[in-house]
Formats: structure tokens, C-alpha cells, sequence
């Protein structure tokens, strides 16, 4: 992710200085929760503590064009909203929270509540071009505040009181914070299921994208043979594959969903294979073409490239998936597998200045290829337990059958 001379000066890199031009730093920046600088002179801008007497985390943050950060996560503490806002008290154990800080001088501008009386996560928050605040994630509250919604009907499923329960949600609020453009379920039930701790039902948003017309795109997974999909691109049981896994963390497929800036639903599809399949970055290119990256375990996922890796099959492996669908999501364009014989997952996918698919991710592969320049050529742990995993960092053409650098 750097120039070649910066990449190829192992001095530098082990003097921790960053090079000026770097799609990753601003990213890890962002993660970090932490304003790094470019340059190393002065590394740290600003660093500052968000929360109280509970557990308080910032899952995703984005920056506005005038500097401001925006951040959401979940939090169990009581009060941390400030004047004006939507939802001054938190209504649960653990409700999410979206928060403003200034960019000139770092206070904090506004934070509300946002959450009802189950548990909330926040997968991902946006801009759109008026300064609206997108926020999409889980919600596990019946009484989620809905509004304009497109489904206002919480249909819940998954284990109870795990990351797997409840309902997809999205919500865009006034940059403020003090106002609601709509809020909306996304999600199917456990279709009468009498087990309580049955595995069938629950949905995730983990990836969310705002393109050039302010439509709202999210990727995500979901467990509910139900799931309201107008179509599935794949082996066409959306959720089906949950069923003989119930209760268990195999299961689901990946969804993509695309919301007009009111809050209407125009699609919502299913990518489905035999076994577990998860979304989770989302773009969206000038043509509008869909890119979604996440993970799969299924033999049949529905690729049209030659597997990258050795992409194993086995029952408890995963593999990062890359997917490309058209502007209306009716088809798969392009879809391919990278891995090795242990777990991959794609997190993040981004477009680089140069028309390249930028992916971020884990894997436990230590049998996965680095490219030539690799800025870490070697995995870095020992795999004796079989968990150990590394960050990794690819870049891929926009046809997914080369893959341009590995790390």
C-alpha cells in the first residue's frame, strides 16, 4: 500500500516512519480511534477517552469533508448524551451510541443513544452528501425506534443473548443528532421454531456504503430462511443451509441491500452456497457495480475465477469470497475464493487511485503466498493451536483473476 521505494526500504520500516501517500493510514488512523499524523516528526495529533463506569466501544468511524469525526459503537453507560439529543438514555443493557467531535479543536458536539431494550452493535456509519448520519448494525430490541421505516416489524430469531440474535437494522439520522430521517428492520424469523436457542434467524449488518446518489448499499449475513430477498444468486436457499446447523456459528449466508435516501428499500439479495457464507465490506464504483468482500465455507459458492490459494474446503475453513454484482444486483459479474488450508476472512474492500480492489482481512494461513515487496513476507505466528491469525492487506484487479501484491 505504500510507493515501491518506501515499500522496498526495510530501514524505514523498521524506523516506524509512514510514507506520505498511503491508503492505510488513514485507516488504521480511523480504527484507532486515535488522530495519527503523517508525518514522523509528530506522530500523535490528539488521543481522548470516550465513556463511563461500563464498557464502552467504538466499532466504526467515519470523516466528514470539513474534518469532524463521526463515530459509533455500544456502550453500557448511563450519561453520556448531550443536550438535544435523539435518545438521552440508553434503554438497555448495551445500546448503541453515534457521537460528533470537532475537527478544530476535538470536543465533542453531540452523542445520543440509539437502542431499545436488548443489545445493539454497530456495523458501520456513513455520510451522505447533505451531512446525514447513516448508522447500520444489529439490534436484538423488539422496540428498536423505528421510523419511516420499511420494515417496522422487529422478526428476531438467532441464540439468544449472543452476537447471532435479532434483526439487521439501518437508521440515518439529521447531522445533528437530534433528528430521525427513517430507521428500518432487515430480517427474517425463525419460522415458528419452539427452540428458544435455535440458530435460525438472526441478521448482521457489517459492511454499509453511501454511492454517488446517496443510496444506502449494506452487506451483511443472515441465518433466516425467510430473509425478505427478492432474489438469491447462487444455490438459491437463502438460509436453508442453517437449518441442519441450528445454534451453531456455521450457518447463514450473505445478503447485500440497497435503500433510496428516504429509506425505501429497492432490493435486497441473497449470495448463498451449502455451508456458512458472510458479508462484509461493501462499495459501490461510479458504474454502480456492487463489490462485496466477507468469507466463505461452502464448496459451492458461487465463484467464476479460478480459486486463489490453495482455498481449502474443508468442513472448518474459511476462505476469503470477493463479489462483484451489477448496478441492480440481478446477477454475479465476477466472484473468486483466496486462502490456504486454515481461515481467511475479508473485512474491508476500497478502490485505490489506480482502479485496484484494496482488501483488508485476516487469516490463519501460513500456506498463503505473499507477493513479491511484500511488506511482511512471513506469517507471523506459530499456528500450533490452529487459531493464531495475521492481518492481511491485497490488492486485486477490477477482473479478480490476478492478484496484484499480498501481505
Amino acid at each position: 500500500m505504500t510507493d515501491d521505494a518506501t515499500r522496498d526500504n526495510p530501514l524505514q520500516r523498521r524506523a516506524g516512519t509512514w510514507p506520505t501517500k498511503t491508503t492505510l493510514t488513514g485507516t488504521l488512523m480511523t480504527l484507532a480511534v486515535v488522530c495519527m499524523s503523517a508525518s514522523a516528526q509528530s506522530p500523535l495529533t490528539y488521543s481522548s477517552h470516550l465513556g463511563g463506569l461500563k464498557d464502552d466501544q467504538i466499532t466504526s468511524v467515519v470523516v466528514a469533508p470539513n474534518g469532524d469525526r463521526v463515530v459509533c459503537g455500544s456502550t453500557g453507560s448511563t450519561g453520556l448524551a448531550t443536550q438535544g439529543a435523539l435518545q438521552l438514555s440508553p434503554a438497555g443493557r448495551e445500546d448503541l451510541f453515534v457521537a460528533r467531535y470537532s475537527a478544530n479543536d476535538n470536543t465533542l458536539l453531540w452523542l445520543t443513544y440509539l437502542g431499545g431494550e436488548g443489545d445493539e452493535f454497530c456495523g458501520g456509519v456513513a455520510l451522505d452528501s447533505a451531512g446525514n448520519v447513516v448508522i447500520a448494525g444489529r439490534t436484538a430490541s423488539p422496540d428498536f425506534p423505528t421510523f419511516n421505516a420499511n420494515d417496522g416489524t422487529y422478526a428476531g430469531g438467532g441464540p439468544a443473548n449472543t452476537s447471532f440474535e435479532g434483526d439487521a437494522f439501518i437508521t440515518k439520522l439529521a447531522g445533528d443528532g437530534g433528528t430521525m430521517v427513517f430507521s428500518t428492520f432487515l430480517g427474517g424469523t425463525n419460522l415458528g421454531t419452539d427452540d428458544a436457542d435455535s440458530g435460525i434467524g438472526g441478521e448482521i449488518v457489517r459492511g454499509l456504503h453511501i454511492d454517488g446518489n446517496d443510496r444506502i448499499v449494506v452487506s451483511g449475513d443472515t441465518a433466516a430462511p425467510d430473509f425478505p430477498a427478492v432474489r438469491t444468486l447462487g444455490d438459491g436457499q437463502c438460509g436453508l443451509d442453517a437449518i441442519p446447523f441450528a445454534n451453531s456459528a456455521f450457518i447463514g449466508d450473505q445478503f447485500v441491500a440497497r435503500y433510496q435516501p428516504d429509506g425505501t428499500q429497492d432490493f435486497a439479495v441473497c449470495i448463498s452456497g451449502d455451508a456458512r457464507d458472510a458479508g462484509r465490506g461493501v462499495l459501490v464504483d461510479d458504474d454502480g457495480s456492487i463489490y462485496v468482500t466477507g468469507y466463505t465455507r461452502s464448496t459451492n459458492y458461487p465463484t467464476t475465477e479460478p480459486d486463489i490459494g490453495s482455498a481449502d474446503d474443508a468442513f472448518a475453513a474459511y476462505d476469503i469470497s470477493v463479489t462483484v454484482l451489477d448496478a441492480d444486483a440481478t446477477q454475479i459479474l465476477r466472484s473468486v475464493r483466496l486462502g490456504g488450508f486454515e481461515r481467511d476472512q475479508g473485512i474491508n474492500i476500497e478502490l485505490n487511485s489506480l482502479g485496484q480492489l484494496v482488501v483488508q482481512g485476516f487469516s490463519g494461513s501460513s500456506d498463503f503466498p505473499t507477493t513479491s515487496g511484500a511488506w511482511q513476507p512471513d506469517f507471523g505466528q506459530d499456528n500450533a493451536g490452529g487459531r493464531e491469525v495475521d492481518t492481511v492487506v491485497f490488492i486485486l484487479n477490477l477482473e479478480l483473476d490476478e492478484l496484484l501484491y499480498y501481505t
